[in-house]
């Protein structure tokens, strides 16, 4: 389950294991502003296992999007991820017997590019 925390203080739920919420989920992604009201998004299972991935404060705008990874038929972790350039933080959410595993992964991509540098004189 895959919840939607917006700036003005109401929320969205999805289940991606439903074919009609992943639709309304990626007609929501195709958005732009959409993104812009998104504060965070929270992975819920029904053990009440939860992780949130809040808003990065890094001055750039954020890409939100989330899926499932399914292996074999079962669904392996669900994910949450925040593309906010130059930096994409995936949050994973894992579905297996025993306590509730969670992993947070932070990855620079893209290439650094710092202004030229201005030498006075």
């Amino acid at each position: 389950m895959l919840r939607a925390n917006l700036a003005d203080g109401s929320t969205l739920s999805f289940d991606l294991e439903v074919e009609a919420d992943v639709r309304r989920w990626r007609e929501l992604v195709e958005d732009p502003a959409f993104h812009r009201r998104v504060r965070g998004l929270q992975l819920l299972r029904k053990d009440a296992a939860a992780a949130t991935l809040p808003r990065p404060v890094l001055g750039a705008a954020v890409t939100w999007d989330a899926d499932l990874d399914v292996r074999d038929g079962r669904v392996v972790r669900e994910r949450a991820v925040a593309y906010a350039h130059p930096v994409r933080i995936v949050l994973s959410l894992f579905r297996r017997d025993g306590p509730p595993t969670s992993r947070v992964d932070v990855e620079r991509v893209g290439r650094l590019v710092l202004p030229a540098p201005r030498f006075a004189r």
